[in-house]
């Protein structure tokens, strides 16, 4: 569909602090004010991501309504009768005056509002046709994905906010033989089309792991591409410069409501269970590994998941998670058709694994 569209815009400076947002004692976003109880059912919420190559229309609620003055992406509650898709196309037509179509599942949200749950169903596309017009909203504007991190938001939208952001594949590093076998091992991750790579070395000693970090990120940031560091949260105090950190189950007590991490960093970590899933949620991480989905030669003794007991699982959680174990490309497809962001792996891309 053709589709026109003004320029992107920069976060507002409303000097706050967008992890410290208004909540108006919820937990919901995308939802219309007549949500009412229904017998512990979750409210089902459709929610649209539009997109412009790299910009999303937001809305700018009312400050009378719920979640007043917030941005948040528009959507409303799925009508008796009606499909999430359909639900989308009328309310983009009745909020923004915009005729949509090609919708493609993004994330699915659960969150608790109150006294009653919701059920976010995250759609995107880039297919729409006419000119936004603000109608039941305050404002519309287009924002660039980098700039979302920085607005004020209802905090139901971080997980939508990191699926956007994130690929749907992570490369992490394995076993090298030496120094120029691990740069030239990254640079073919880089040349594949990889975009964020963890690099991975528990047997290294620290001084050593941070010394090949320090060359890895430089190559990494050079081809466009993100870095992150594994194991311990403090790596990032010795090279700030690094896109994030990813956690080892083993830290998952220690984490809490209160994130520590500012929001243009990256923090996951490695889950096994349901349980562990939740831990998470609450704990503030962008995205989580769920594993093992299948059998691996690094892990012979764990119990794999399979599809279908993890997809359950992961449309629990509100931020995406990627299936590890036993995976890769060829994965890819059936792991978001699962609601999985993508794939993590190590195997499926390292070469001295593949040999």
């Amino acid at each position: 569909m053709p589709n026109t569209a003004p320029e992107a815009k920069s976060p507002p400076k409303t000097g706050q602090n967008p992890s410290k947002a208004p909540q108006n004692g919820a937990k919901i976003t995308g939802e219309k004010n007549d949500l009412q109880k229904n017998g512990g059912t979750p409210v089902s919420v459709a929610v649209g991501v539009l997109r412009q190559g790299d910009r999303v229309l937001l809305e700018k609620r009312p400050d009378d309504a719920h979640q007043g003055g917030l941005w948040a992406f528009p959507g409303g509650k799925v009508e008796a009768g009606e499909t999430p898709v359909e639900a989308l196309v009328r309310e983009f037509r009745e909020e923004t005056g915009l005729e949509t179509g090609g919708w493609q599942p993004l994330i699915d949200i659960p969150w608790e509002y109150g006294d009653r749950s919701v059920h976010l169903r995250v759609f995107q596309t880039g297919q729409f046709f006419g000119t936004p017009h603000p109608h039941a909203a305050a404002d519309l504007e287009w924002y660039a994905l980098d700039a979302l991190t920085q607005l004020a938001m209802p905090p139901a939208n971080r997980g939508i906010v990191a699926a956007l952001r994130l690929p749907q594949r992570v490369a992490i590093t394995g076993h090298f033989t030496s120094p120029e076998t691990l740069y030239e091992q990254v640079l073919g991750l880089l040349n594949q089309g990889h975009r964020l790579i963890l690099w991975r070395a528990p047997w290294l000693s620290r001084g050593e792991y941070m010394t090949h970090a320090r060359q890895l990120l430089d190559l990494v940031h050079r081809h466009g591409a993100q870095l992150l560091l594994h194991g311990d949260p403090t790596l990032l105090n010795s090279l700030p410069a690094a896109d994030g950190v990813h956690l080892p189950a083993r830290f998952l007590p220690y984490l809490s409501e209160r994130r520590w991490l500012p929001v243009d960093k990256w923090l996951g970590v490695s889950c096994h269970s349901l349980s562990e899933l939740r831990q998470a949620a609450v704990g503030q991480v962008d995205y989580a590994f769920l594993s093992p989905i299948h059998s691996t030669i690094s892990h012979p003794h764990a119990v794999p998941l399979g599809w279908e007991q993890a997809a359950v699982w992961v449309r629990q959680v509100p931020m995406p998670v990627y299936a590890l174990g036993g995976v890769g490309e060829a994965e890819v497809a059936q792991a978001r058709a699962q609601g999985f962001q993508g794939v993590a792996g190590i195997s499926a891309w390292w070469p001295e694994c593949q040999t």
